[in-house]
């Protein structure tokens, strides 16, 4: 195996990164015989790498991506080697239920994930951020569960306490994806995004200049990037839809879309 030319089919150092970690943990799984797995990554990032690494003969393993969920984005890649039955059970995956002790009070995506954060642990130990009116489900590598448990007790300007979820817990605290509708001038990514997140067309564009803003977890640094229907833009800091559906124009002659957003 060449290392260095699996690599060059990787245009970004972070890929790089995440494709090398995860050859090591195949052949970790080879070698020893036994699952292994990689760190949280998004599902574009996730399925290069499997198809990389599915053209390489000498690795005797099987590869399955999952989250935590069947509705979860980011995923584990986990390794399994031919005489080991292949179960999403395997995976080092805790669902923690967040509650907030002040019912009346306003948290986002951003707001837990800054909290998680703001404790010292990476964005790769963290998978998906499910927010309810409650409080939020988060999907987190088991090795930081007890610690994350232990340790978080604030969120924003709020007090929260938290438990972890058994398996059969999980699927209750899944939410559906709540559609709400924008008209745009155009179908510009700042615009889009603009309209997604109440902000103002010029904060949209300089937050997309600072390579804040993604299009299918393809990072974006043009405001003019044209969005279709089925992508699924991310603006960091802020969250994520994806576009359902243009609808069509108004009577004003502005562009109707239909975003949908599980935050």
């Amino acid at each position: 195996m060449d290392r260095k030319s699996l690599l060059k089919q990787f245009i970004y150092e972070e890929e790089r990164i995440a494709f090398s970690k995860a050859l090591d943990q195949a052949y970790l799984a080879v070698k020893t015989f036994n699952p292994a797995f990689t760190c949280f990554m998004d599902p574009v990032k996730a399925e290069k790498i499997q198809s990389v690494l599915g053209t390489l003969r000498e690795l005797d393993c099987r590869i399955i991506a999952y989250g935590g969920s069947p509705d979860c984005e980011r995923v584990k890649l986990g390794f399994f080697p031919d005489h080991e039955e292949a179960e999403i059970e395997a995976f080092p995956i805790d669902a923690i239920k967040i509650n907030k002790e002040s019912p009346g009070s306003s948290l986002d995506h951003r707001d837990y994930l800054g909290a998680l954060i703001g404790l010292g642990i990476d964005r790769s130990r963290v998978g998906d951020i499910f927010v309810k009116p409650d409080g939020a489900v988060v999907f987190t590598d088991r090795a930081m569960s007890a610690f994350i448990i232990g340790n978080l007790r604030l969120v924003g300007r709020y007090r929260v306490t938290l438990f972890l979820l058994q398996p059969d817990e999980v699927f209750v605290y899944q939410i559906p994806e709540a559609e709400k509708n924008i008209n745009v001038s155009s179908l510009r990514l700042d615009n889009v995004l603009s309209g997604a997140f109440k902000l103002s067309r010029g904060r949209s564009a300089e937050l997309i200049s600072k390579d804040k803003a993604f299009i299918n977890w393809r990072m974006v640094s043009s405001p003019s990037k044209t969005v279709g229907e089925g992508d699924v833009l991310t603006l960091r800091g802020y969250g994520r839809v994806k576009v359902k559906e243009i609808v069509g124009k108004t009577k004003k002659d502005k562009i109707r879309l239909t975003l949908l957003s599980n935050q």
